[in-house]
C-alpha cells in the first residue's frame, strides 16, 4: 500500500489550543498515520508544489498540500509534517482566532463580542457577479465605507482582474456564465501557489444554503461561504472580518 493510501486507511486526528494572549488563541490540528513512516525524501518536499504546471489537486496531491499550507498561513498559522507518536507520520497545522473582549463600548451603543475591531482604512474589492441588480445593491450597501469596488460579470473576467490588480478581498458569486465562481476560485488559488499573485481572501456568495454547497465552495478555495440574499450589516461585517484580518 502506498504511503498516501495508508494515511487515508489508518489515520486519526485531534486538536488542541495553544496558549496565547487574552485577545487571540491558536488551535492546533494533528493527523496521525499509524502506518509506516513517510520516507525523508518525500517529507522534505511535501509542500514545495512540485509539478504544478498542468496539475490538478486530484492528479497531484502535493498541489493540494501546498494550497492547504497557504490557507493556514492566511489564517495566521502554518502547516508542517513530522514523525508520529507510534513510528508513523504526523501532519500538523494551526490557525489563529482573534477574540474580541466580551465588554467593549463605542459611540452609539455596545459593541458585539463577535464583531471584529477594524481600522477604517481604504479597501480595494473585486465583486464577481453577473446580476446587475445585485451589483447595484452591494454597491449601495457599502457606499459610505472607504472601499472601492471593481466588478466582473463572470469568472473569466474576475480571473483577469485578479491577475492584473491587487485586491484586499474578492466577493465571488458562484453561479456565473462562461466560468463559474468555483473554477475562478480554483484558478486564483493555483496562481497564488505558483507565486504569480498575492494571496487574497475569497468570500463565496451563493443562493444555496445547504452544507454541501458551502463545502463545495471551500474545497474550491474560497475562504468563506455566505448565503444570498445578504443584508447590509451582514455584508459589511463579512468584509471587515476577512479583509482586515
Amino acid at each position: 500500500m502506498a504511503w498516501n493510501e495508508s494515511v487515508r486507511a489508518r489515520s486519526r486526528s485531534g486538536w488542541s489550543t495553544i496558549p496565547g494572549s487574552t485577545e487571540d488563541a491558536t488551535i492546533k490540528f494533528s493527523v496521525f498515520d499509524s502506518g509506516p513512516p513517510m520516507p525523508p525524501v518525500i517529507m522534505g518536499h511535501l509542500f514545495d508544489g512540485s509539478g504544478l504546471p498542468g496539475s490538478t489537486i486530484e492528479s497531484n496531491p502535493k498541489l493540494g498540500l501546498s494550497f492547504s499550507k497557504r490557507l493556514a498561513e492566511m489564517m495566521g498559522g502554518t502547516m508542517w509534517v513530522g514523525e508520529g507518536p507510534n513510528s508513523g507520520t504526523a501532519l500538523h497545522f494551526n490557525v489563529k482566532l482573534v477574540l474580541a473582549p466580551p465588554e467593549e463600548f463605542r459611540e452609539g451603543g455596545r459593541r458585539s463580542a463577535t464583531e471584529p475591531r477594524v481600522q477604517a482604512r481604504p479597501l480595494k474589492i473585486l465583486l464577481a457577479e453577473d446580476c446587475a441588480d445585485n451589483v447595484r445593491l452591494i454597491q449601495a450597501f457599502i457606499k459610505d465605507e472607504p472601499w472601492s469596488v471593481d466588478t466582473a460579470a463572470n469568472g473569466r473576467i474576475a480571473l483577469e482582474r485578479a491577475a492584473a490588480s491587487i485586491y484586499d478581498l474578492i466577493l465571488m458569486d458562484l453561479d456565473m456564465p462562461e466560468m463559474d465562481g468555483y473554477a475562478a476560485a480554483r484558478r486564483i488559488r493555483i496562481s497564488e501557489c505558483r507565486g504569480e499573485t498575492p494571496i487574497v481572501p475569497i468570500v463565496a456568495l451563493s443562493a444555496h444554503n445547504e452544507a454541501e454547497a458551502a463545502l463545495k465552495s471551500l474545497e474550491a478555495g474560497c475562504t468563506a461561504h455566505v448565503t444570498k440574499p445578504i443584508g447590509k450589516n451582514a455584508l459589511i461585517r463579512t468584509i471587515r472580518q476577512y479583509a482586515y484580518s
